[in-house]
């Protein structure tokens, strides 16, 4: 009989290391390391009982993952010579049919059970175990201050001017109604600049403002692309496009926007044009405009360009088809021909149009013609 004197050996070396360290060391020393060699069986223990834990772990999973893979390869080859017999059609093979169908229907049944599946129709559809979760709604809760707190609270209240009514519901109009597409572009206004100054000396009693130009301009164009001065009509689904140009002046006053119209500028001369947008600011001004002359538009110019906004997006007046914008204009440096600096004076212009009448192709070229026609001033004295 053989005794194996194994696990006495590592004790023995053990007590002789501790007896050796014990020689040398004394006192807290000695306790000190006695503490250190316990730490570390205890350590090697845990570790031991670790790999255990984890090699029963595997064991017990590992019947489970064969026994689903194997049913599954098993169920794969029967359905492939189910396939494949579904070609012979001889009484001899029935029975060897009806034998491979039944072992199908017990293998699949078995998987089912085994993988926590069901069979649908078509297909199989993993169990939903989930239940649905109905949120319930608190209403937070709210303070309620009576009418004497509420009116305490209030600086001041303000009638709004009736001048300004047609342009708050025309604006309520678009913006429940009108689908906007805005484009922009800059225009270089020098050429407009030097002109107005030799205007004022050939003809000093009349005004010749930066807006008059514009307006000129919008005009022009509009000839052009009349489909822009234009209404939509929903009852009859008609696009409904004017042969007249009104064209309304959007102005912060300090009563609120109010826009006077100026009608059939396509008729008036550079002069004319001038001598009414001149007598209409100045009515406008003392609050003297009756309601007719703040209706009947058929496009909007809109200057925020005097209240020193260098860029915006206007809103379309309903029931006008655009309205254009136009900014401050600014002395800036440009590139110029030879590529070479230059100040110019420049502004922003937009175009806001309704994209149920007006598609984006059709509404860049008509602000490339208004900004072509405003570069060359000469287009605008000779109409």
């Amino acid at each position: 009989m053989v005794i194996n004197n194994e696990p006495k050996s590592k004790p023995v070396q053990q007590n002789a290391t501790i007896s050796q360290a014990g020689q040398n060391l004394s006192g807290d020393s000695t306790i000190d390391f006695l503490k250190n060699e316990i730490n570390d069986l205890k350590k090697q223990l845990e570790n031991k009982n670790q790999l255990q834990d984890a090699e029963k772990k595997l064991q017990e999973e590992r019947p489970a993952v064969s026994s689903t893979a194997s049913s599954f390869t098993e169920m794969m080859q029967l359905m492939i010579m189910q396939q494949l017999m579904q070609n012979n059609n001889s009484n001899t093979q029935f029975d060897i049919k009806r034998t491979i169908q039944d072992q199908l229907d017990e293998f699949k049944s078995s998987f089912l059970k085994e993988t926590g599946m069901k069979s649908g129709d078509d297909q199989l559809n993993y169990v939903n175990t989930k239940k649905e979760l109905t949120e319930m709604n608190q209403k937070p809760d709210q303070t309620y201050h009576s009418e004497k707190e509420q009116e305490s609270n209030v600086l001041k209240r303000e009638t709004i001017n009736p001048n300004s009514l047609p342009a708050v519901k025309s604006m309520i109009l678009s913006q429940n109604y009108i689908p906007p597409l805005t484009i922009s572009t800059e225009v270089d206004m020098t050429s407009i600049l030097k002109l107005k100054h030799v205007l004022k000396k050939t003809d000093p009693n009349t005004f010749y403002s930066t807006i008059l130009f514009i307006t000129k301009s919008l005009s022009l164009a509009l000839l052009e692309y009349p489909k822009i001065n234009s209404s939509y009509e929903p009852e009859t689904n008609e696009v409904v496009v004017k042969a007249y140009h009104n064209i309304g002046l959007a102005t912060e006053t300090s009563e609120g926007l109010i826009i006077p119209v100026l009608k059939f500028v396509e008729k008036l001369s550079l002069r004319e044009l001038a001598i009414d947008i001149q007598e209409m600011t100045t009515r406008l001004r003392r609050g003297e405009l009756y309601n007719y002359e703040t209706s009947g538009s058929t496009i909007t110019l809109a200057n925020y360009g005097n209240i020193g906004a260098i860029q915006a997006t206007p809103t379309i007046f309903y029931p006008n088809a655009a309205v254009v914008g136009v900014g401050k204009v600014v002395k800036k440096p440009v590139v110029v021909e030879n590529e070479k600096l230059a100040i110019k004076a420049m502004m922003n212009i937009s175009l806001t149009v309704d994209q149920r009448i007006i598609d984006n192709a059709t509404a860049g070229r008509f602000l490339a013609r208004i900004k072509e026609i405003l570069e060359k001033p000469e287009l605008i004295t000779v109409s």
